[in-house]
């Protein structure tokens, strides 16, 4: 458990909102396919965030550099 304090008065008065999220807090349904239109168009770039490729039998090597710190996001490929 995280606990944390704010200022009631301040917040109030201030309009602010605090909203919790679970995922980014997404609607699937629509927000998936949008994704998938924008990567299909180029505009969402998601391969250019996978650092290292693994084969299915090298998965440990990825999780140890993965907490090593030396890949950022590592991509288990089953073609490889």
């Amino acid at each position: 458990q995280n606990d944390i304090s704010l200022n009631t008065v301040d917040f109030a008065m201030s309009g602010k909102h605090l909203h919790g999220s679970i995922y980014g807090y997404c609607n699937p349904r629509a927000d998936i396919p949008k994704l998938l239109r924008l990567y299909d168009q180029g505009k969402l770039k998601l391969d250019e965030l996978v650092t290292a490729k693994y084969p299915l039998e090298d998965i440990n090597e990825g999780y140890r550099a993965l907490h090593a710190g030396e890949i950022v996001r590592g991509l288990i490929d089953f073609s490889l």
